[in-house]
């Protein structure tokens, strides 16, 4: 039993660390458009990004949460950080409360890539998680919407592969 938790604790270990990297595998060049830009950068997390050419770092500079996407040769690529709701645009706060009535507020971002500004509202609401879109004047842009994983009660409604909605699909009854 004793062999078993130590090799579930070394594969946890293992895919946890799997993504983020140590800043001396990181290419110069990233590293140093990153220190250029964001001199007193503390707490920094890299990890490879969307591509396996890409580096990202999250990181606290001048009192906010950033992250930012680097490409091998050092350039940004997308740049955001956490704002909060009532820092957004007065439109995007009122889209918000119109359709999206009782929302739990998780996060909200600014972001910036090379051709646009906007910004990103993540919430939660009846039991869907929602990223909702707004761009640089706080006009909607668009909403992504999945099944939240955390259902209140624990009551999904029928997660088994059958039509019915007996929690089972053996197809027996009782």
């Amino acid at each position: 039993m004793k062999k078993l938790l130590i090799v579930l604790v070394v594969i946890g270990l293992w895919s946890c660390s799997k993504n983020g990297i140590e800043p001396n595998q990181v290419p110069d060049a990233v590293m140093s458009s990153f220190k250029s830009e964001y001199p007193t950068a503390s707490n920094e997390k890299w990890s490879k990004g969307d591509t396996k050419e890409d580096y990202e770092v999250k990181f606290d500079f001048e009192g906010k949460k950033w992250e930012v996407e680097y490409d091998k040769k050092g350039d940004w690529k997308e740049k955001e950080y956490e704002i909060k709701f009532e820092d957004l645009p007065q439109a995007a706060k009122d889209y918000i409360s119109l359709n999206y009535s009782g929302a739990d507020i998780e996060e909200t971002e600014k972001v910036w890539t090379k051709e646009e500004t906007y910004y990103e509202v993540e919430f939660d609401l009846e039991y869907k998680e929602y990223e909702v879109y707004f761009d640089s004047e706080g006009n909607f842009i668009k909403e992504e919407v999945e099944e939240s994983h955390d259902c209140g009660n624990g009551d999904c409604g029928d997660d088994d592969d059958d039509d019915d909605d007996d929690d089972d699909d053996d197809g027996l009854e009782g």
